[in-house]
């Protein structure tokens, strides 16, 4: 689960402690313990779908389902 804890975006998976994530740029956010996420915005600057490049897997795409 993402989520903003203290001004900070984290993720939060089954069984493992919460991982602050870093920004690279405005849509890019990274972690030593988890890799990559690169969101995806749609033409009014809403997240549709991001990526997460990990260091086992490359490109797998999260796609928001309304």
């Amino acid at each position: 689960m993402l989520s903003v804890e203290d001004k900070r975006l984290t993720v939060k998976r089954q069984r493992y402690a919460v991982v602050p994530l870093d920004a690279a740029t405005q849509n890019e956010f990274y972690s030593g313990d988890l890799g990559t996420i690169v969101f995806h915005t749609d033409a009014n600057h809403h997240v549709s779908a991001f990526n997460l490049f990990t260091q086992q897997a490359r490109g797998i795409v999260f796609t928001k389902v309304d």
